[in-house]
């Protein structure tokens, strides 16, 4: 069913794909949907609704509350894009939900993202932003949901990449979720990493 979609969320993601990339987010997959008139991604210009992770993210970097209504989130994910920040997810169809609506469980998450074809399509997705110099050995990597982080922490450092975190940074629960966007603003200022709006 996704399968048809699954090229507008790489399209929408691939116009903000900096030249370099200083931080790399990744999350654990599309959020599900039955109306694709409420799709929703965190780079769609436009998107229905709460835009929880984004929001979210959004202030973990810039100590910025995204506000919907008088915001341009273009601008503000050309912003994103210039500060060299990128997001991807460990799956690239909806894992949150089963067809019915039914939520899928965490554990089952993980074994969903640690499927060898998942594995391999992720890291094989890396591997060629290495090759055309976008991201190197320099990129930090934060992993968003407990589910991404136990499994993918091992294989990414495996393959030399740096992940940030030491401990899983859950979903945002709300939208601008303190305990995410101070996770995210620490870890940054750990780094040295700055940023400008």
């Amino acid at each position: 069913m996704f399968d048809q979609y699954l090229s507008k969320y790489i399209t929408a993601a691939e116009k903000y794909l900096p030249d370099k990339i200083r931080v790399l987010f990744i999350a654990e997959s599309p959020p599900f949907f039955v109306d694709p008139a409420k799709m929703k991604y965190f780079f769609f210009e436009q998107c229905p609704g709460n835009e929880m992770l984004f929001t979210t993210i959004f202030q973990g970097v810039f100590n910025y509350r995204y506000r919907k209504k008088q915001d341009d989130k273009k601008a503000l994910l050309c912003r994103f894009r210039k500060n060299g920040l990128w997001l991807i997810d460990a799956v690239e169809y909806p894992i949150n939900k089963r067809m019915n609506g039914e939520k899928v469980p965490d554990k089952e998450r993980i074994q969903i993202i640690k499927r060898p074809e998942n594995t391999r399509k992720l890291l094989s997705r890396l591997s060629k932003l290495r090759e055309n110099n976008v991201l190197d050995s320099e990129t930090k990597i934060i992993l968003i949901k407990a589910t991404v982080f136990f499994a993918l922490r091992g294989a990414l450092t495996a393959h030399d990449h740096k992940i940030l975190n030491k401990n899983h940074i859950g979903f945002p629960r709300y939208t601008g979720d303190s305990t995410v966007v101070n996770a995210i603003n620490t870890l940054l200022s750990e780094t040295g990493i700055t940023v400008k709006l």
